[in-house]
């Protein structure tokens, strides 16, 4: 197999890993049109419901701190759809997805770090890391935290 047939070949996973994506994106935007034409009551979703669909958070008036939680937990990037939400929730959201950081204004110290250990990429979300962050992005993917660095 020669180096262009392998490249094409993961460049056709990548293709169909973002087409999932993208059809578990539209599937969330259509339960949520649901939702909002009036087939389903917003009052009623459950804490279950949050667990599988995180998105569903969009849909509920005061969210409570548990519902905000069950929701960052299944996707950290929900947090952007949580007005003021608490170093607890902003935590729970990075140690979700680490990517989520890029949703949170002035990360403390400890955000930064629990977001780059979940993910190093993170790091490129961050605008001004601690040195620890930095030293601890550089443990976990030494040549990806440097590429990131050099942005």
């Amino acid at each position: 197999m020669t180096r262009n047939s392998r490249s094409q070949i993961f460049q056709n996973i990548k293709y169909i890993k973002d087409l999932r994506m993208c059809l578990s994106i539209i599937l969330q935007i259509r339960d949520i049109l649901m939702i909002i034409k009036g087939l389903r009551n917003p009052a009623k979703i459950t804490i279950d419901e949050l667990k599988v669909k995180g998105i569903y958070i969009v849909l509920i008036n005061s969210p409570s701190l548990i519902e905000c939680l069950t929701a960052v937990k299944q996707n950290g990037y929900v947090i952007n759809s949580i007005d003021n939400p608490s170093e607890i929730i902003k935590m729970a959201a990075v140690q979700s997805s680490g990517c989520a950081i890029q949703h949170i204004e002035n990360p403390s110290e400890e955000i930064q770090l629990a977001a780059v250990m979940q993910d190093y990429r993170a790091l490129k979300y961050i605008k001004n890391p601690f040195n620890s962050v930095q030293l601890a992005a550089l443990t976990e993917d030494h040549d990806s935290a440097i590429q990131a660095f050099s942005k």
